[in-house]
């Protein structure tokens, strides 16, 4: 008798950048694994922010082991662990239990740093949509922060590829005690061959036990188009909160690239934020930024890569901002990124990036600063498909005639046809990106996930 294994590993990396011209910007990234071996699921992920404010630095470990036992059975356990800042570790164990294919129950318990919780849960597939409930209470009276919480919502199918839904949470204990409801549409629309298109809306208002209420409206769209070489996308939101604030928010993201003959390709990338404080108009800020490049790899072969960048930055600080990495100034950059495969069994990588920057510190003076960054790294083949990565990272400033200069080292697995997996530590305490000025978490150990292609 053969037995046959179903077993799959999956690997996701996100890092994020989120600049909203406020004091709130911050920088996150994550690492998810998944490992399926028939009716085993393993999850394992790491995530760490990082915020203009170090106080608020936080990192997690989380791990989750499924098992299904039947079509109607399955259990789960599943661990937070607080690496670093102030989250609370916390342990959880579920039972989902589906007495026919429309209909699931779930029961869980979690235990942590403020006491025990028990949340119930069951949704049913209608023939009109998905319709759900839960219900959140505290295990005890030590629970602390542990509030007790009623929701439901409903969603169903709107058009092809597309969803509305709506939801109520009613917070009955704890600091945010009040009803939040939420609706919301999600429509895509494929136009034509490479090209689609994506709308959606969401509306959120808080009722607190106080009387008061905040409304949040959210507006998404969205186009991508690729084929014949050309890859376009552009996603654009707009966000209005009205009540103790009144924000306004716009944000633009735009890529693009144009495939030439003999292995070039020209890359275009265009962002820009813009948010308005009615009621505290100096807290109102604004920032733009546009790059072009062009990349060369060679398609008879793959011995070196080059990219070529021109970026230009422009930012507005408000009078309070504690972010010191976005000012009032406008920047200028030029960057060269290189590999070349050396011997089978060596590589060289590169960067060299310059940056001008003109920043005002007021309407009557402004100066400006000259940076540059080299880059030198040296990959090396050893057995057991793993690599070992030294680098060599040099930071120059002009004006203060200041100098930094540090290494780094990291073991690489390449074991996966697509994906090879580093572990490395930094010496240097300046960021490999000169569109920032300042430190940013960039001294210590590090895990990286590179997609191979």
């Amino acid at each position: 008798m053969t037995y046959k294994h179903d077993e799959r590993n999956t690997f996701l990396m996100r890092i994020d950048d989120m600049q909203t011209g406020t004091n709130a910007s911050s920088m996150q990234s994550s690492l998810h694994w998944r490992h399926q071996r028939d009716s085993l699921s393993l999850e394992g992920e790491f995530q760490n922010r990082s915020f203009s404010d170090a106080s608020q630095d936080a990192s997690i470990a989380a791990l989750r082991a499924q098992y299904v036992w039947s079509e109607q059975i399955s259990t789960s356990l599943e661990h937070l662990e607080a690496l670093s800042g102030s989250v609370d570790s916390q342990s959880s164990a579920e039972v989902e239990y589906a007495p026919s294919k429309d209909l699931r129950i779930a029961g869980r318990i979690i235990k942590g740093a403020n006491g025990e919780a028990f949340q119930g849960g069951a949704s049913w597939d209608s023939p009109f949509g998905r319709l759900y409930a839960e219900q959140t209470m505290p295990g005890s009276a030590e629970s602390g922060g542990t509030s007790e919480r009623t929701l439901v919502g409903a969603e169903a199918p709107f058009g092809a590829g597309g969803t509305v839904y709506t939801e109520y949470q009613w917070d009955h204990s704890g600091q945010q005690r009040g009803l939040r409801s939420i609706a919301g549409l999600r429509r895509d629309w494929r136009i034509s061959e490479g090209l689609s298109l994506l709308a959606s809306g969401e509306q959120t208002i808080l009722q607190n036990d106080t009387g008061g209420s905040n409304e949040q409206n959210a507006l998404v769209g969205g186009l991508s188009y690729n084929l014949n070489g050309i890859k376009f996308s552009s996603r654009n939101e707009w966000r209005r909160q009205q009540g103790d604030t009144d924000i306004s928010q716009f944000a633009s993201f735009n890529y693009g690239e144009i495939r030439l003959p003999s292995g070039f390709t020209l890359l275009g990338e265009y962002r820009v934020s813009s948010t308005d404080n009615r009621q505290q108009p100096d807290q109102s800020t604004d920032f733009e930024e546009a790059s072009l490049g062009l990349a060369v790899r060679p398609i008879e072969h793959d011995r070196w890569n080059v990219l070529l960048k021109l970026t230009r930055l422009d930012s507005e600080a408000t009078p309070g901002q504690a972010d010191t990495r976005y000012d009032t100034s406008t920047a200028d950059l030029l960057s060269a990124d290189w590999s070349l495969q050396l011997t089978p069994w060596m590589e060289w990588v590169g960067k060299q990036a310059f940056k001008k920057k003109l920043t005002e510190l007021d309407p009557a003076f402004e100066f400006e600063t000259n940076t540059s960054l080299s880059i030198q790294r040296f990959n090396f083949r050893i057995p057991l498909d793993l690599s070992v990565g030294v680098e060599y990272r040099l930071l120059r400033q002009d004006e203060a005639s200041d100098e930094r200069s540090g290494l780094l080292g990291e073991v690489m697995w390449n074991g996966m046809e697509h994906i090879g997996i580093g572990l490395g530590y930094n010496f240097t305490d300046f960021s490999s990106d000169l569109r920032f000025d300042s430190d940013y978490s960039e001294h210590g150990w590090f895990l990286r996930l590179q997609g191979l292609y």
